[in-house]
């Protein structure tokens, strides 16, 4: 911990310890504090500031851990308003007289927002009634007053139609610091408008989203707190009433009554607008925008992201965190001392108050995922192969219609893994490579919370489609697992998957037969009554086959097939071990895992991925070849002929 004794008078106020917060040993809560504050004596108060002498924002309490926005704060102790050292004696244990408000916010650096008061004709108000509670801004608050702030404050001098603005900075009674609870609202002087607090979980308080320079000054007819900007009162209603009367969120204001959200917005209680300011909107495509407002829901999806369902105060910021919109998508914020970003756009004001809420102007458009047409939701996942191929076929028309599609696209390392046989198929036949593709879409969008287990989805090519199976904690569309889910767009939904889907037209039976080293388990399905071989025909039906290998029956005792030929329904019942009614594929098994599947001949089998990646059958058979594709099933070839004693 570096610390730093001063022994430095300024009036009533002695700093008597500097801290630097980051190498603290206590933590920013307010308990420790007020136990750290009673150990340099009586009357001692702590308040945190920025470390540089060119920021000269201070905070009532600290709250950081020594850091807002990558730069230092330190805390100093100082003696608390009415209270003085003594020569010889701890802390600061002289109690002075109380003295009005007024006289008491000239004291403690709030001699601007007196004089301001004077010329508004509070002072006997102030001076001389109560009780009240008087939140003061504090000196620094005048050197960066808006031009807004100006202009009210010169106006409210002037006119006598109006009640001077500053009686929004009164309330009635006194309201000491640990009576103003998070969400409170307490109305003031100024006609029906209120103040509204927050009370963060490390103590800061804010009043309309001003944190709090110090608390608790306590005046013979009130007490004040000292805010960090002036406080004004809102002139409208609620965030929509504003939004619609700002020329330069004109077209923020459209887009909301177009997205027919006024009236959420209007009845809301507590509500955070960021609102894009025209030139915004200007920067985006033309043809984006117009296909946007076209889209009642779309547009809603993204206003909503706009949105949040609270008072959210960019002042408490002191680094990069969460906040979620209304419609429950991340915002990221990030600052540095002079910026807030959200969502990468810049705030660009401090936020206008209304009786319902705030509103931030911002830089950019924020453009949530889902109200992008799906090709540049492609582009922003890095899925750069699928894409060159869809732009040299018609494809890439069809996605880009209105029409809603499911894409099962592959990355590019799966691409890569392809045998450059198959690259050279399709750079020379655009047919194959279309066909390729049109394996990858669905019609209709389909987030993975619909899918089944065993769902058929329609493709786009005619009479295609593509088979979703559901293992543990894992999905897969044909041979394919899908590895990032539910890519929203305004046109469906992308699903990334580990590997390419290539077209066949093989059945399960047709590429049984087209496999060599397996034409002893074929002429022993042949030889069955009910010919397996034919089952496997069924385009309708989904099976996966363990085939063993010719050499696998070389471990056989002699004569045994000889003897099982001679008995048909023996031999069918044992061949029936090798087939199952599913879609069992290497990709969704776990290792070190157990996996149970029911044969056609009711005996269970189970299925594991090795340790050493292999996959082992039934305890005693090890696939030799793994993922063979048909258009209803799949093969694996094994080291054994699978018999159950």
């Amino acid at each position: 911990m570096k610390t730093s004794l001063m022994n430095l008078l300024d009036n009533s106020h002695i700093v008597v310890l500097l801290i630097i917060l980051n190498t603290l040993i206590f933590p920013s809560d307010g308990s420790r504090w007020d136990e750290l504050t009673r150990y340099h004596g009586p009357g001692v108060c702590a308040k945190e500031q920025f470390a540089s002498k060119g920021n000269g924002k201070v905070f009532a309490i600290p709250w950081s851990n020594g850091n807002i926005c990558g730069q230092e704060t330190i805390v100093k102790f100082y003696c608390c308003h009415g209270y003085s050292t003594l020569s010889g004696e701890k802390g600061c244990p002289v109690v002075k007289p109380l003295t009005n408000l007024l006289d008491t916010a000239r004291t403690f650096e709030a001699s601007e927002f007196v004089r301001q008061v004077e010329l508004q004709g509070l002072i006997s108000l102030l001076a001389k009634r109560g009780a009240y509670t008087l939140f003061a801004a504090h000196n620094m608050a005048f050197d960066n007053l808006n031009i807004r702030g100006k202009e009210e404050l010169e106006e409210s001098i002037r006119s006598r139609q109006q009640p001077p603005v500053l009686l929004y900075a009164v309330v009635e009674r006194r309201h000491y610091s640990y009576q103003l609870q998070d969400q409170i609202t307490l109305p003031t002087l100024f006609g029906e408008a209120a103040l509204r607090f927050r009370r963060y979980p490390n103590g800061l308080v804010t009043v309309n989203c001003i944190p709090l320079v110090a608390m608790d000054l306590e005046g013979n007819n009130g007490i004040i707190h000292l805010t960090q900007s002036l406080l004004l009162p809102p002139w409208y209603l609620t965030v929509t009433d504003l939004i619609v009367r700002q020329p330069h969120l004109s077209k923020t204001a459209a887009a909301i009554i177009q997205g027919q959200l006024t009236t959420l917005l209007r009845e809301k209680t507590t509500v955070t607008i960021l609102a894009p300011i025209n030139k915004a909107w200007d920067i985006l495509e033309e043809s984006f925008v117009k296909d946007l407002l076209a889209d009642i829901s779309a547009l809603q999806d993204l206003l909503k992201y706009h949105i949040i369902d609270d008072i959210w105060c960019h002042t408490t910021t002191i680094g990069a965190h969460t906040i979620h919109s209304i419609n429950h998508k991340p915002l990221e914020i990030t600052c540095n001392i002079s910026e807030t970003f959200v969502g990468g756009a810049k705030l660009l004001d401090d936020g206008q108050f209304t009786g319902n809420g705030v509103v931030y102007s911002i830089d950019k458009v924020l453009l949530p995922q889902k109200v992008l047409p799906l090709i540049t939701v492609a582009e922003n996942l890095g899925l750069n192969t699928f894409l060159d191929l869809l732009n040299q076929t018609s494809l890439i028309e069809n996605l880009q219609s209105r029409g809603a599609f499911t894409l099962f696209a592959p990355t590019d390392e799966a691409f890569a893994e392809l045998q450059p046989s198959i690259f050279n198929q399709s750079a020379n036949n655009p047919g194959f490579k279309r066909r390729i593709l049109e394996m990858h879409i669905a019609l209709g969008s389909h987030p993975t919370g619909s899918l089944v287990d065993g769902l058929i989805l329609s493709g786009v090519a005619e009479e295609s489609f593509l088979y979703v199976k559901l293992h543990r904690k894992r999905l897969s569309v044909g041979l394919a697992i899908i590895t990032d889910p539910d890519h929203e767009a305004r046109n469906g939904v992308i699903h990334v998957i580990d590997r390419v889907l290539l077209p066949t037209k093989n059945t399960v039976g047709t590429l049984l037969l087209s496999q060599s080293n397996v034409s002893i388990f074929t002429s022993l399905l042949n030889s069955t009554n009910s010919s397996l071989l034919e089952v496997l025909d069924d385009p309708n039906t989904i099976t996966t086959v363990f085939v063993p290998e010719d050499s696998s029956f070389e471990k056989l005792a002699p004569g045994l097939i000889e003897r099982l030929q001679a008995e048909p329904e023996i031999l069918e019942m044992i061949l029936k071990n090798h087939f199952v009614s599913d879609l069992i594929i290497s990709g969704g098994l776990e290792p070190l895992l157990f996996y149970q599947y029911n044969t056609w001949s009711d005996h269970f089998i189970t299925i594991r991925e090795e340790e050493s990646g292999s996959l082992t059958v039934a305890n005693q058979a090890e696939v030799t070849e793994k993922d063979l594709a048909a258009r209803n099933g799949v093969i694996h070839k094994i080291s054994r002929f699978i018999q159950f004693s």
